[in-house]
């Protein structure tokens, strides 16, 4: 689907981009935060050992300790996260209110059930949430809601979009538990040294793995030619801090303001004055 083109300014959209603004500059706090880590050489403190498995003839390098990163990145993230949903559902209610079934036309059900849609199946299932989030808005608006939609991009696009992931996260995270960031492997390098009574045959490095205690990340497939066979390794990890599988959280923090802000953009252009109305008077 084309891209609609960015709209005019409508003040029923500021308290969007308001929220909006907030998440943004959050967002930038919690990657100023991590990437001082980064630049400090923080090491994640990683304790990893091996352990012989004769059902598949190698050795499993596993962790068996790593510290947590701090409890506070993980409370920021959620907040970051559901002040860009957030923006998103105000937008709906904007829309709502400048349709042709404003929420004064709607029952209190109706106006609570009001959010900015996701669908990622169909578009049939498409037209069924619009009528049920956001209710008689303009075919404009709904054209600025469906582009963004999961279900008009490929099955591999869909499993990187942003905005099933900032609604999954937003979800466990407000009514479940806070959701703490992630170390996960970055890059891995593997040697294999004094090998006893055993021949090494193949290393397989695992890739992305969440570094949690128990998680394998590599394997040392070898020849058995005597009793007791053993290795030693000497390796080196690096890591970076991800919101899950998918996403590394800088680039996750970039794509949820670019992905947000190009939405907000196709129902009204920000207020001027937007830096200023997020500022403490300072």
């Amino acid at each position: 689907m084309l891209q609609p083109p960015d709209a005019a300014y409508d003040p029923l959209f500021d308290d969007a981009w308001v929220k909006f603004q907030w998440a943004a500059a959050q967002g930038e706090m919690l990657k100023r935060g991590v990437e001082r880590a980064n630049e400090l050489d923080v090491e994640p403190g990683l304790v990893a050992e091996q352990e012989f498995h004769p059902e598949f003839h190698g050795f499993s390098i596993y962790i068996t300790a790593v510290p947590a990163n701090p409890t506070a990145w993980g409370l920021l993230l959620g907040d970051v996260i559901h002040a860009y949903r957030s923006a998103l559902d105000y937008a709906a209610w904007a829309a709502v209110q400048r349709g042709s079934q404003p929420p004064t036309t709607l029952t209190e059900v109706q106006r609570r059930k009001v959010a900015f849609p996701c669908c990622e199946t169909s578009w049939k299932d498409f037209r069924k949430s619009m009528r049920k989030h956001a209710p008689g808005v303009t075919g404009a608006d709904r054209t600025a809601i469906q582009w963004i939609q999961p279900y008009s991009f490929s099955e591999r696009r869909r499993r990187r979009h942003i905005l099933p992931a900032l609604v999954d996260y937003d979800n466990v995270h407000k009514h479940k538990a806070i959701q703490p960031v992630l170390r996960r492997s970055a890059d891995f390098t593997v040697e294999v040294v004094n090998p006893t009574d055993c021949i090494v045959r193949r290393v397989r490095l695992m890739d992305n793995v969440a570094l949690e205690v128990g998680a394998e990340i590599a394997r040392i497939y070898v020849r058995r030619t005597g009793p007791d066979p053993d290795i030693e390794v000497k390796g080196q990890l690096s890591t970076g801090v991800a919101v899950n599988d998918r996403f590394w959280i800088g680039n996750f923090l970039d794509e949820a303001r670019r992905a947000v802000g190009s939405v907000l953009r196709k129902f009204s252009e920000a207020p001027s004055d937007l830096t200023e109305r997020i500022s403490f008077g300072d």
